[in-house]
């Protein structure tokens, strides 16, 4: 196997994939409670018990989505971009990334905001 900075995005980017969803598997299945450290920490998550565990199951709910996105994201650069040079390849995976990501965390907002 031929390794090389494509490769280590590659296998970075399931890791990252596998640790989102680790990390939002809690939140949905609403074992967190409410706290400074853990979970969806906005304003509004912190008004009630009830809209705590609403908006964390949302948000994990957004983060196994975001992180589902960067996994087929990424396996389709790796496959489809091999031509394509490491400072392209590396801005199109970083993109990937933070959309994702933002994109879960705008949504979690928005949905918090209508509770």
């Amino acid at each position: 196997m031929r390794t090389g900075p494509k490769n280590f995005i590659f296998f970075s980017s399931i890791i990252c994939s596998l640790i989102f969803v680790g990390i939002s598997i809690p939140l949905v299945n609403r074992n967190i409670g409410p706290n400074k450290f853990y979970g969806i920490r906005i304003d509004k998550a912190f008004e009630s018990d009830a809209i705590w565990y609403d908006v964390n199951e949302y948000g994990g709910w957004a983060m196994i989505v975001a992180a589902a996105i960067i996994l087929l994201g990424n396996i389709l650069l790796f496959f489809f971009g091999k031509n394509l040079k490491v400072g392209a390849y590396t801005g199109i995976f970083v993109a990937i990334l933070l959309s994702s990501l933002f994109a879960a965390s705008g949504i979690t907002s928005y949905y918090a905001s209508q509770l």
